[in-house]
């Protein structure tokens, strides 16, 4: 979700004084909302904020840096992030399942143990 976004969720836990919650529809979306320019990106959720625009992320994720280097204690000047070009991956984390002889190489579906394929499997010789 994203800043400004309206929701329908499910509570699932107990958590302190509230519940957490899983959202099950998106009601009114952000005008920063974006269509992720990868195409795992609904099933993998490896970077969880592609659909936010990058210009918004950008100052989102530079605040962090920022309220966590004065939270230790410096009085940051932060130069401007430098966005990765457009349709390219900021980090992977792949994952591999054995399946006799066969390899499968993926990527690892979102709040699961599973993995979906992005590339062939091999076979061990």
């Amino acid at each position: 979700m994203l800043p400004g976004e309206t929701v329908r969720a499910r509570p699932t836990q107990k958590r302190g004084d509230g519940f957490a919650a899983e959202a099950v529809a998106l009601r009114d979306s952000s005008p920063e909302r974006v269509v992720p320019p990868c195409p795992h990106a609904a099933d993998c959720g490896g970077c969880a904020l592609q659909h936010w625009q990058i210009s918004s992320y950008l100052a989102w994720k530079s605040g962090l840096l920022e309220a966590a280097l004065r939270r230790a204690g410096y009085a940051p000047t932060l130069a401007p992030i430098v966005a990765t070009a457009p349709h390219t991956r900021r980090r992977m984390d792949l994952a591999v399942r054995r399946d006799g002889s066969v390899l499968h190489l993926g990527l690892h579906a979102a709040a699961t143990s599973t993995t979906f394929p992005t590339a062939r499997s091999c076979t061990r010789r």
